[in-house]
Formats: C-alpha cells, structure tokens, sequence
C-alpha cells in the first residue's frame, strides 16, 4: 500500500492547506478498496465541516452520466450514434440549415458538431421543461466549424444531447439519471436536482474574494442555468459516489453484483478514441471518447472527465491496467480552474502510479508572429493576439462576465502552440493555432478546449 492510501486523511488535510481551498473529499479505490478523506469548511459562514459522505458538484463530469444514459438507449435498439440528431428531434434547429440536417448523436458526444458551445440561457427553475426551452434556443447557435471536422468542447451539445434522451424515452433527463444509474449502481450520496440538496451534507462554492488577499467568499448564485444540467449545472455527490459510477465502467458495463447495466461494446465505445484533440491540450488530454476523454500513463490507458461549475470543481480519473480509480471534490476554484485539478492529478498519478507527467519545454523566439495575429472569436470569448516589443500577447474577453480583461504573454511550445503567462508570471493555460491557409495564417486559436474562428 503507498503512503498516501495509509495516509489519505492527512492528504485530504494538507490539500487544503498547501492550496488554500476551503474543503475537499478525496476517494481512491484500488483493488477492491476503498479509501477516503475530507478536510476543510463546506461553507466559510457556516463553517460546517466537510466529512466523507458531503455531496459537492460534479460539473462536467455529468455530461459521461449522459453520454450513458444515450449508450443504454443505443443497447435498446432505440438511437443509433450516426443518425442525425433531427432524426430524434424534429424541433433540433441551429443557425446553419446545413448543419441542423447533418450533425449526428456521435458528434454531439464527442464534441466535433461545430456548434457554438458557450451557450448558457437561464430557463428559470419552475418546471422540468427547461430543455425543452433550450433546444427552441438553439436556431441562435452558429457554426464555428463544419460537422465532424475538428475538435471544440461543448456544452451546448450536451443539453441537446439531454433533451434527446427526453423525447426518446419520455422521461425528464433528471429521472432517467436516477433511475437508469442512481439506482442501478446503489450510490446513496447523490442529489440530482437542487430540490435534493437538503438532504445531504452540501457544500457550497467559493470563488475568491480578491485575487490579492486570497480570501474565499460564497460564490455568488449556487448553480449554473438549470437547462445544462445534461453538460454539468445540478449533479451533486460524495466521492465515494462518483467511484461507483466509474467502477461500472472499467468493469465493462457490470455492476457490484454483476448484473450488466451497460453493453461491454458501449462501455469500449465510450473507452475508444473518437476524434484526436489539438496538440498540449490541457490536462495532458490527447483523445476524446463518448464522454470521456482519454490519456496516456506512458503506454498505459488512462481515462477520465473533470467539472467546474460557480465555485467547485472535480477530477476522476480511471486507469483499468491498475485496477485504479480516484475522485477529487472541491468546493473552490481560480481562473483557470483545471490548474488546481492539474497538479492533483499529477500528485497522485505519480504517487499511485509511478508515472510523472510534465509539461513542455519553452522554445526561445516565436517564428512568423504575424501568423497568429488577429482577432479570434467564439460564442463566448474574444481573443485579440498582437506582437509588440518582440512579444506575442493575447487579451481574453469573456462576453457574458464582467470580470476584467485578460492580458496573457505567449511562450512558444511547438509549432503554433504556446504556454500563456499572466503578467505577474503565473503559467494559466495552453493555446494552440490552427488550419493554417497557404501563406501560414491561421483560421482557429484553440484554448481551454474550445476553438475561436478568426474574424480578421
């Protein structure tokens, strides 16, 4: 047994100290047991503890709960992954007239539609129609790019993916998560909906209060717009929990009693590289499957899925070789907040497993700075990359927040790829130019899994 499976209770307390979080639940569960740990304050003005069973946010990572949901209704006979969506839903509508009678199930899944994927309208929270709503939303939704040609994460694609599920199976996508995978796998700490969250022992988020004193305060709404909760804006568990749901999948598709909840063929699908992900993605990210996303521990398989959501953020991560699984719940997240998920993983990955990962080596000049110049805009973001003083510098607006603009210092990594800087030094993310044209400009900037189309 390594140190840190004796010692998980220390390490879930020294997690929240060395990174200043306000709580985290911990499980690991390796060969037939199960560890866990939990340390910190589910709220900072409560000041309720964090225990084992407290539930915290999944996120995204809710968006392989749906992708599950899809595959068990794919066993049934009753989708097919290569029909068009419209096929399921006469009402499914974007933009582009093209796009709305070509994107498939596959490509909803996978994250290769090409639609806008930063789209977050808030139907309210009266009634279990909100995907409904959202799906009459859609016809707003532009291509970035054409169906199945290139990579962009979305969650959009994820709510139409939930109001699928709902039309085909005549239930709300919230009953069918407990029904078809609540249930089934016996996970006892889960609240799919905020109506649930009484029950439990429920962490709040926190964002910071000031990037310059590192003070935490309660984020200021609970949750995400409730028509994303098929991408990640309500599911709520215990870490333990989460282990459940993803011991099912490096079974093949079995429960702990051995009943198959899933097909073995869905499970390798799932499993499966479907598209190949721009080169330094975050997270060391190099293959996207049906929900989730894959990576290599030198040559051994590792899957997974992280969230964030308004102040919380989750990793989980399964590596079958090593009969292997661990969750990681927070109820605090910084921009970016898969930095914080990052370091953890690789913490434990080379405590658990023996792999080191590490990130690529800065080249020293940027060749044809012009390249890359321009402005890059997406559903949910403007980019504009200039090159002054022998510097190439990219500026980040979010369109939908009121937070300050981004001012970040490109470090070249490979051909078009870079590691973005904050002024004070800090490393904050990943960016990688794509499609270059026949004089070497570039159509996409691709950052934080999502791609830019460039508008000049």
């Amino acid at each position: 047994m390594s140190n840190l499976l004796a010692n998980i209770q220390t390490y879930a307390e020294a997690l929240v100290q060395e990174h200043d979080i306000p709580a985290v639940s911990i499980a690991i569960w390796q060969d037939g047991y199960l560890y866990t740990g939990a340390s910190g304050v589910l709220n900072c003005h409560t000041k309720v503890r964090a225990t084992t069973d407290s539930i915290f946010q999944i996120g995204s990572i809710s968006k392989v709960f749906t992708a599950s949901l899809i595959m068990q209704l794919v066993d049934e006979g009753k989708i097919n992954l290569d029909q068009p969506v419209k096929t399921y839903l006469r009402d499914f509508h974007v933009a582009c007239p093209k796009a709305t009678g070509s994107i498939t199930v596959r490509q909803l899944l996978c994250h290769t539609s090409g639609i806008a994927g930063s789209f977050s309208p808030d139907e309210g929270s009266g009634d279990e129609n909100y995907l409904s709503r959202y799906l009459d939303r859609c016809y707003l939704l532009p291509q970035i790019n054409p169906p199945g040609e290139l990579f962009s994460y979305a969650n959009s694609a994820y709510c139409i993916a939930g109001r699928l599920l709902e039309v085909v199976s005549g239930l709300a996508w919230s009953e069918l998560v407990k029904e078809r995978i609540v249930k089934p796998l016996e996970m006892q700490h889960v609240a799919v909906s905020p109506l649930e969250t009484p029950r439990f022992r429920t962490a709040m988020g926190h964002v910071e209060n000031s990037p310059k004193n590192g003070k935490w305060m309660l984020a200021p709404q609970c949750y995400l717009p409730l028509s994303m909760a098929p991408a990640g804006a309500t599911l709520a568990m215990s870490a333990s929990d989460l282990i459940k749901f993803a011991k099912a999948h490096m079974l093949n598709g079995r429960t702990s009693s051995g009943k198959q909840w899933l097909s073995k063929n869905s499970i390798q699908q799932m499993q499966s590289s479907q598209v190949t992900v721009p080169p330094y993605t975050e997270l060391f990210v190099t293959d996207w499957g049906l929900g989730w996303f894959l990576l290599n521990g030198g040559e051994t398989p590792i899957f997974g899925h992280d969230g964030v959501t308004i102040g919380q953020s989750a990793l989980l991560r399964i590596i079958p070789e090593r009969n292997l699984i661990f969750s990681v719940l927070i109820n605090g997240n910084r921009w970016p907040a898969f930095r914080l998920q990052e370091t953890i993983f690789c913490d434990l990955i080379k405590d658990l497993f023996g792999y080191e990962y590490s990130q690529p080596t800065m080249e020293s000049n940027v060749i044809h700075p012009e390249h890359y110049c321009g402005h890059y805009e997406s559903f949910g973001f403007h980019w504009d990359v200039t090159f002054e003083n022998e510097i190439l510098l990219a500026r980040l607006e979010a369109k939908s927040s009121a937070d300050p603009c981004e001012q970040l210092v490109l470090n070249p990594i490979g051909d078009g790829c870079f590691v973005a800087f904050a002024k004070d030094g800090r490393r904050q993310l990943n960016i990688t130019f794509l499609s270059p044209d026949k004089n070497g400009f570039t159509d996409y900037l691709f950052a934080c899994f999502e791609l830019c189309a460039r508008t000049s």
